[in-house]
């Protein structure tokens, strides 16, 4: 089955290089962070692969409404209105992607200190109302 999507990938290189080429540089940062991320499942390669995909869309709908060539396509790619949103919008999905795991086990935390010190709170209030101190 691999092989398939390499065949397919290869067809879509072929025939359609300006788009591939613009969608390949476009989401270079998540080809990166598939290659580095060493986790099952890749989620870090994926939260970048989503938010840059987001920025991809009207490059290359720009391009397919002109006509596409080459030529076009590296025009498109050297300008930094183009490249750097799309590149951007990875990065901050690569930020999320690693902070969001940080703030979600801080709000557990707190949230776990919290109910702690409530339940601390009842059980000195019901060793005082039952006199258990004295025992």
């Amino acid at each position: 089955m691999t092989w398939l999507l390499g065949v397919i990938c290869g067809v879509a290189v072929c025939f359609a290089t300006p788009s591939a080429l613009l969608v390949g540089v476009l989401l270079a940062p998540a080809a990166l962070a598939a290659v580095f991320d060493s986790q099952r499942g890749r989620p870090m390669a994926r939260v970048v692969l989503v938010s840059g995909t987001g920025m991809t869309f009207l490059p290359l709908w720009h391009l397919n409404a002109a006509h596409p060539s080459l030529g076009l396509a590296l025009d498109m790619l050297g300008d930094p209105a183009v490249l750097c949103p799309a590149w951007l919008a990875a990065a901050c999905g690569w930020a999320v992607g690693e902070a969001l795991p940080i703030l979600l086990q801080g709000a557990a935390n707190r949230r776990a200190v919290a109910s702690i010190a409530a339940l601390h709170a009842e059980a000195t209030r019901l060793a005082a109302e039952w006199d258990l101190e004295g025992r």
